[in-house]
């Protein structure tokens, strides 16, 4: 199954930390979002977007 995280940098409450994420997740494509913490969706909602994209893009289309 596709995935890919998308990890605020200065994220302190998400109860791990990136690299057990990646781990855990297969070493999934990455994307670490400067400046946001773990709602990096609301720090900068145009980054995250654009960031999501980029990881759905490496993603297979659903049939």
């Amino acid at each position: 199954m596709p995935r890919g995280i998308l990890w605020g940098a200065d994220d302190l409450h998400s109860g791990g930390s990136l690299s057990d994420a990646q781990q855990d997740l297969g070493q999934p494509i990455t994307i670490v979002i400067p400046g946001a913490g773990h709602l990096s969706m609301l720090a900068d909602p145009a980054v995250f977007a654009a960031d999501l994209e980029q990881i759905l893009a490496t993603m297979p289309a659903a049939h």
